[in-house]
């Protein structure tokens, strides 16, 4: 298979249950099961031709139409993405383009790579390099891990560098409650439209992109986003005083601790500010902007928040506070107009 050489899959059966399901010209297709979860994996070895390589891309597009379930997708694609994946590269190229949209037509997401630039290397001092190997993963194999990354490990005697996906922990740490925005439109009557219009906003809330607009088929694009920001916010070992810590608990505790010395105060005196000959803001001015906040200019700070945003770790977004003012004005006014006096809410 491939112009030389070819595909070899090699699992532990202590670990998984593996079914080879279809050969194809360019690529292998496994089946593998451990407990309850199922997956697929395309190994693939794309020719160098740009011309018999659109077989591989007709190959994957035929085994996503007739598989469902968490995928993978890895192998040598003789075809960077990007004009920074191969040295001495200056434009981007018609098979680049290709490659990245046939990407984006199955619905593949491209993890970062660490380690390394490239995975392909020739000639003295490699001046000839490029990133041909890499792994791509669907959204739903995204949803079953927490931290999913590329590696480039030490090449030994291929000019090859092998490359390892690490996914992290199997499950992800409980969700706090978070308000939905589409709940101040709840209609127990809705269409399959008007579903799909609230699944939007939903996850474009979760996504926190602004830019974008929901009620423009932007569903998947948000869905993305929003598990790309949960898998890049967790922290797989932190430098705890030069010591590399990967307890969860004590990572945890570290981080708390950081914060809270780093708030602690340590002073006890105040440096003193004389300045003289200086315009001063008048007594009548100095009442005016002391007194206590009124009604409308709370409810006014509140309309130029964004409306997705929750301040707080309750998950109320801003959207839900205008929308209930009536109803929360008196307790917000009355813990604002309390703050400044006691210094806490």
């Amino acid at each position: 298979m491939g112009s030389s050489g070819g595909i070899a899959i090699l699992w532990d059966k202590r670990v998984w249950k593996g079914e080879l399901v279809e050969i194809g010209r360019q690529s292998l297709k496994f089946t593998g099961v451990s407990e309850d979860f199922s997956w697929h994996i395309t190994a693939a070895y794309a020719d160098c031709s740009r011309e018999i390589r659109k077989v591989l891309w007709e190959e994957l597009k035929a085994f996503r139409r007739r598989f469902v379930g968490p995928w993978i997708v890895c192998g040598d694609f003789n075809v960077t993405r990007y004009p920074s994946e191969r040295t001495n590269c200056r434009r981007l190229s018609g098979a680049m383009t290709y490659f990245s949209s046939c990407i984006e037509e199955l619905e593949l997401i491209d993890p970062p790579l660490f380690g390394g630039s490239y995975t392909w290397r020739r000639g003295d001092n490699h001046r000839s390099a490029s990133r041909i190997d890499r792994f791509l993963h669907c959204a739903q194999w995204g949803e079953n891990f927490i931290h999913i990354k590329q590696n480039v490990l030490p090449k030994i005697t291929s000019d090859h560098n092998p490359i390892m996906l690490t996914c992290g922990g199997w499950e992800w740490k409980k969700s706090y409650f978070k308000f939905e925005s589409w709940w101040l439109e709840a209609n127990l009557a809705m269409e399959f439209e008007e579903v799909a219009k609230k699944e939007e906003i939903a996850w474009k809330q979760r996504s926190r992109v602004q830019w974008l607009k929901h009620g423009d088929k932007n569903t998947k694009f948000f869905h993305i986003i929003a598990t790309s920001h949960k898998r890049f916010n967790t922290m797989e070992q932190l430098d705890i005083e030069g010591n590399i810590v990967k307890d969860p608990a004590m990572t945890k505790e570290a981080v708390q601790n950081f914060y809270i010395n780093l708030y602690k105060e340590t002073e006890h005196w105040r440096p003193d500010l004389n300045i003289q000959d200086v315009n001063m803001i008048t007594g009548e001015e100095q009442v005016w902007l002391q007194r206590p906040f009124e009604e409308e200019e709370i409810l006014e700070s509140i309309r130029m928040c964004a409306k997705e945003k929750a301040p707080g770790l309750d998950g109320f977004p801003m959207i839900f506070f205008e929308t209930f003012w009536e109803v929360l004005k008196k307790d917000i006014i009355n813990t604002l107009i309390t703050f400044p006096l006691q210094s806490e809410f």
